[in-house]
């Protein structure tokens, strides 16, 4: 089977190093067996389904490949003083590449904002206004905010590399939960991160895992401050700004949308998952969801995992409160007391460590004497023991 023009769209996309040829190979060989076995969709959506590609690259591809141009659009490649070398992500707010700063070793994340996004007024507006704020936000535990811009076209925004990928891919390869103090010392970071946006009039309003990246070292770096994406209620009453398995009420119902306290719910949420491996609440449809959000108590996490500790029971009950009133005052006392409950953990694991490894019974006189360990790590005693004369 003929695939002339799968094979230019992948020769296009391999020269503007937006696909590795290896991959893009094989997704052709994959693609040319579904197209055997009776596929209707193109190799350009092939290739989004399975994030090789993001839209916005595929349609510039698309034209250059129509017009015959003999090298891919700047805006694909070459972004102001930034070379885009890889896609890492797509969402509704846009895609995020892995680039190369112009005459600089180092690499950065680019993320462009949707077309869809840039052509709402309000959207662009509020995204611009909190963009400003951002730039002047300094924490270790948010992403460093490098450059906002426009070129041909194209709202983006520079921005640190993390480099140990996001809390959900996080979640993925540990099976969808993790470790109660490793949670908890996560939940930490991000709070004392939002304590800082807060105090500078800045919500988050789309606290997930999916906005939670970590550093090489596995430290919290929370992304997309200001740039939460606006859906639907699906029930002719307007929109609201986020994600709805991690919705708070009064977001939901347009009552104090405005209050901080809306992401210490969303943040609690997160932390649910964390520690169940699921969102605290379960839909068939998002309309569903955000009904379940006002309507039903959150469950207790302790009834899912019966092992976690009280204390980390209680933290994540108040977070998921109805009312903001019933949550924590500010993100601050929730980042004091997620590191209150994470010490006492390891405290608790320390000492059940030492207790493990003290010896039942005094050991023999040659096993106190200096001794050595071989190449293996095994003690070797340093030379025969001769017990000192009196």
């Amino acid at each position: 089977m003929a695939l002339e023009e799968e094979a230019k769209l992948l020769r296009a996309a391999t020269r503007a190093r937006l696909i590795d040829h290896d991959k893009g190979t094989a997704a052709l060989l994959v693609y040319s067996q579904l197209r055997r076995m009776g596929a209707a969709f193109s190799f350009g959506q092939f290739l989004v389904e399975r994030k090789l590609l993001s839209q916005m690259a595929l349609d510039g591809l698309q034209s250059n490949v129509a017009n015959g141009a003999a090298a891919p659009a700047r805006t694909i490649s070459q972004l102001g003083d930034f070379e885009l070398v890889e896609l890492l992500g797509e969402g509704e707010t846009g895609s995020v590449f892995r680039a190369n700063y112009r005459n600089q070793d180092r690499s950065v994340a680019v993320k462009i904002l949707s077309p869809r996004l840039a052509e709402d007024p309000e959207a662009l507006h509020r995204f611009l206004e909190e963009a400003k704020v951002c730039a002047h936000l300094k924490h270790p535990h948010i992403v460093r905010f490098l450059r906002l811009a426009k070129c041909e076209g194209l709202y983006y925004i520079a921005m640190e590399l993390a480099e140990g990928g996001s809390l959900r891919r996080l979640l993925k390869n540990n099976g969808g939960k993790l470790d109660e103090t490793r949670a908890l010392e996560l939940t930490a970071q991000v709070a004392d991160a939002l304590a800082l946006a807060h105090g500078n009039g800045l919500l988050h309003r789309d606290v997930k895992p999916e906005n939670i990246l970590l550093d090489r070292n596995g430290y919290a770096k929370l992304a997309d401050l200001g740039i939460a994406v606006r859906t639907s209620r699906s029930d002719d009453a307007g929109e609201f700004w986020g994600t709805p398995a991690y919705l708070a009420p009064e977001t939901i119902s347009g009552q104090n949308a405005d209050d901080p306290r809306s992401d210490l719910y969303s943040l609690g949420a997160t932390l649910f998952e964390m520690l169940a491996g699921r969102t605290p609440f379960s839909a068939a449809t998002p309309a569903e969801m955000l009904r379940h959000h006002l309507q039903l108590p959150a469950p207790d996490v302790r009834v899912l995992r019966p092992e976690l500790s009280p204390q980390t029971g209680a933290l994540v009950a108040r977070l998921l409160a109805k009312n903001p009133e019933h949550r924590f005052p500010d993100a601050k006392s929730v980042a004091e007391a997620a590191d209150i409950v994470a010490s006492a953990l390891r405290s608790k694991a320390q000492l059940a460590a030492s207790a493990h490894e003290a010896p039942s019974e005094p050991p023999p006189a040659q096993a106190r004497h200096p001794v050595h360990r071989g190449r293996r790590g095994t003690p070797k005693p340093r030379g025969r023991f001769s017990p000192r004369r009196h």
